[in-house]
C-alpha cells in the first residue's frame, strides 16, 4: 500500500485542481486512489480512517483545519495541506499528522509551489492553476477562470473524476459546445436574479461601515451572487439559503476591505478567504444582519 496515495481533497474547483498538482507531482505510474468531499463531510474521512489502520500515504487538500479533525486525523500516515486562515490556529495541536500550511490565495496555488520542482509544468498546467487560483480568491481578473468554475459545477455536472481527467494534461481552451453551455447557465442565473428577495443597509464591520445587501437563494448559486453584485454594486453581499441555512459572503470594495475568512469564522461558524467565505445561519449573524431592510 506505501507506493499508493490515499488522497481526500475538498469538492469544489481549488480542491479538483489541488489533486491535479499533486498527481503531476509524481511519476507516471503512481497509484491514486482519491475521494472529493464537502467541508461537512469530515466524519466520511474519519470514518475511512477509522476503518482502515493500514491506510498509507493519505493526504488531506483543501479542506479547513477545524475541531472535528481531532483525535482522529492525528495520525503519522495524514499529511495535510491547506491554505486556509482560519485553520492557522490549529495547527499546533496536531502532535503526528505533517501538517503543511500557509494562508494562500488558493490550496491548487500552494500545492503547485510546493512541489513544483518535481513537475516540470507545461503552459497548459500553469493556466490551470492560475484560474483555480484566480477564481477561489474572488479576484476574477482573468477572461476564463469564472466560465471555468461554471463548467466544473455544471457541464461536468458533478463528474468530478470526469473533470480530474479531462485537463490532467491542463487548461484546454474552451469549445463552442462549452461556451454555449456557459451563456446558458448565464442566461437562466440572469432570469433567477430577477426573482430573488433582496434586503439591503449599513452595517459596521469593525469600525468600517460597509453597504450590504442579501438574498434569499434557495436553488441559485454563484452566477446569481455576482449578476446582483454587478447591478447593485455593494461593499458585500450575502447569499442565504433559508432551507439549508447556510451562508455565502463576497466582496468587491477593494478600498478598505473586510476579512470575509475572519468574519465567516466569528459570524458564521465558517471560514474561507478574505474575499470570499461561507459558513451557516448563527443568531449573532441574525444580530447583525436584523435592520436590512427589503427593497
Amino acid at each position: 500500500m506505501s507506493d499508493c496515495y490515499h488522497i481526500y481533497t475538498h469538492n469544489d474547483l481549488d480542491g479538483a485542481v489541488s489533486l491535479l498538482a499533486f498527481m503531476w507531482s509524481k511519476p507516471k505510474g503512481t497509484s491514486f486512489q482519491y475521494t472529493p468531499i464537502t467541508n461537512m463531510g469530515i466524519d466520511k474521512l474519519k470514518k475511512d480512517i477509522a476503518n482502515s489502520h493500514d491506510l498509507a500515504n493519505v493526504y488531506v487538500l483543501d479542506l479547513g483545519l477545524r475541531e472535528e479533525f481531532f483525535p482522529e486525523l492525528d495520525q503519522p500516515n495524514i499529511t495535510i495541506i491547506d491554505h486556509h486562515k482560519s485553520s492557522e490556529k490549529f495547527v499546533e495541536r496536531f502532535k503526528q499528522a505533517k501538517i503543511i500550511y500557509k494562508e494562500y490565495t488558493s490550496n491548487a496555488l500552494l500545492t503547485y509551489r510546493l512541489f513544483k520542482d518535481t513537475i516540470n509544468a507545461s503552459k497548459e498546467q500553469k493556466t490551470l492553476i492560475a484560474l483555480a487560483d484566480d477564481f477561489d480568491c474572488n479576484r476574477l481578473e482573468l477572461a476564463d477562470s469564472y466560465d471555468l468554475n461554471i463548467l466544473f459545477w455544471t457541464y461536468f455536472q458533478g463528474d468530478f473524476a470526469g473533470f480530474v481527467k479531462y485537463y490532467y494534461d491542463g487548461f484546454k481552451p474552451i469549445t463552442d459546445h462549452q461556451r454555449r453551455a456557459i451563456n446558458h447557465i448565464k442566461r437562466e442565473a440572469a432570469m433567477e436574479a430577477e426573482k430573488i428577495p433582496l434586503y439591503s443597509g449599513t452595517i459596521n464591520f469593525g469600525g468600517k461601515q460597509k453597504l450590504v445587501y442579501a438574498g434569499m437563494m434557495e436553488k441559485s448559486g454563484t452566477q446569481v451572487m455576482e449578476i446582483l453584485m454587478s447591478k447593485h454594486k455593494p461593499d458585500i453581499f450575502f447569499s442565504i439559503n433559508p432551507k439549508s441555512e447556510k451562508v455565502s459572503v463576497r466582496q468587491r470594495n477593494p478600498e478598505n476591505p473586510v476579512d470575509l475568512g475572519k468574519f465567516a469564522e466569528k459570524f458564521l461558524n465558517g471560514g474561507g478567504h478574505p474575499n470570499a467565505a461561507a459558513g451557516v445561519i448563527t443568531p449573532l449573524f441574525m444580530e447583525l444582519t436584523k435592520n436590512l431592510k427589503p427593497l
